[in-house]
């Protein structure tokens, strides 16, 4: 996982030659950029190196104290403080710093650059005080690529991040870690393989108290497999049974985001839409907001509503999407533009969609914006949607009933 010095912290490069210096991260991200190299020099130090002149040291402190943010400022502030006092020998403070920065920019959901971070932490960390969270890291940093469409180091970042756990003897981060490789499994189509890496993890993780949000995670995945492979009513039942396991609210929101989908799948509209509304006023990430957004775009041409549609079509067009929202947001579009006769515009949708998954190995998306491509080509029309209106399957009559109680307290606050 080594980058070579030369192109080391280059995601703080791309992010800086996409902003002017008036941008509000500019100097945010400049300064990171610059305390991250920082810390090349430092570990450089370790090898035998000379240690950075006065005025490179004073050109990082220059460039941290101007940056806006207070809590961003006393991170990097961090950095620079344990690398100035342990020139020539390893220190755990100073990748424990880094450590802390690389998990503030996750919070911050700025993918890329705490991929960066999160590299910079693992390439550096030797020390045994630091070694105990070099797993963790690995699967937090392959969870970053993942978003940002990098599925090759992704995965092996997660199969790093394991083989570090195994020998740890760290099951839950293993376990993790095996649960972000089948993400990437399933992401690229291959289901069998995900399947099993998922009930795998099942396995190991029922029952046992500790693995409770590890058994969470892995139902809700297996339950994204199912829907990916067209057993509506079995994903709703692993949704169900995730969002009960479930103990944190962003677990908890994500998997109702996927009960509503299948929810529509099932022809039970009225229901996901509901879903949706309470996740769009309630959702305490952006990415999830998003995502519901997303979806009610996609509810609202299916029941024929058009001004709805567009509505949210032009909030999520200036939205700042990582790629897998993108490719979901232009292939929805584009069946909405199709299906309210704006055909020209649909086909740029779907090629936009077509685009984003073929950069990004997004397989399943990639094949269905092709397959609308070319059913365009061939004059065909959509299909009709299928709403029910009659009792909800059995199989998943107890869902709805939580679902909508769930959605009337998210809904009355």
């Amino acid at each position: 996982m080594d980058a070579p010095s030369s192109i080391a912290h280059l995601p703080f490069l791309e992010a800086l030659a996409g902003m002017t210096e008036s941008s509000p991260q500019w100097q945010r991200t400049l300064a990171g950029f610059l305390t991250l190299r920082f810390v090349e020099k430092w570990a450089d130090t370790t090898d035998g190196a000379p240690a950075p002149l006065l005025k490179e040291i004073n050109a990082v402190h220059r460039a941290v104290d101007v940056v806006d943010d207070a809590r961003i400022r006393d991170l990097l502030d961090d950095i620079i403080t344990a690398a100035t006092r342990s020139w020539g020998r390893r220190s755990s403070a100073v990748t424990a710093a880094v450590l802390n920065y690389a998990q503030h920019l996750r919070e911050l959901e700025t993918w890329s650059l705490a991929a960066d971070a999160f590299d910079t932490f693992v390439r550096h960390a030797l020390t045994s005080d630091e070694r105990q969270f070099v797993p963790i890291a690995y699967v937090r940093l392959g969870g970053c690529q993942r978003v940002v469409g990098d599925s090759d180091a992704a995965l092996a970042a997660y199969q790093a991040g394991g083989e570090c756990a195994e020998r740890a003897g760290d099951i839950q981060t293993a376990l993790m870690a095996r649960l972000g490789a089948a993400h990437v499994m399933k992401d690229r189509g291959n289901y069998p393989a995900a399947e099993q890496m998922l009930d795998e993890v099942i396995a190991k993780a029922t029952g046992v108290e500790a693995l409770t949000d590890v058994f969470a995670r892995a139902k809700h995945d297996r339950g994204v497999v199912a829907t990916d492979r067209g057993d509506t009513e079995l994903a709703v039942t692993l949704y169900y049974e995730a969002l009960n396991a479930y103990k944190d609210e962003r677990g908890r929101q994500g998997v109702l985001v996927d009960i509503a989908y299948n929810l529509t799948a099932l022809g039970l509209v009225d229901a996901a839409r509901d879903a949706f509304r309470a996740l769009y006023a309630s959702a305490t990430e952006s990415y999830s907001r998003a995502i519901a957004a997303i979806n009610l775009m996609y509810l609202a041409q299916l029941a024929g509503r058009e001004l709805e549609f567009e509505h949210h079509r032009r909030e999520l067009a200036l939205a700042a999407l990582p790629p897998r929202g993108a490719a979901h947001y232009f292939l929805y579009a584009g069946e909405g533009l199709r299906r309210f006769g704006r055909n020209e515009a649909a086909r740029v949708a779907y090629g936009r969609a077509m685009e984003l998954a073929a950069r990004h190995k997004f397989n399943v998306i990639l094949l269905q914006s092709d397959a609308a491509l070319d059913a365009m080509r061939r004059h065909e029309a959509l299909p009709p949607t299928l709403v029910r209106e009659d009792q909800e399957p059995a199989s998943v009559a107890h869902v709805v009933k939580a679902v909508r109680a769930l959605c009337e307290q998210a809904t009355a606050h």
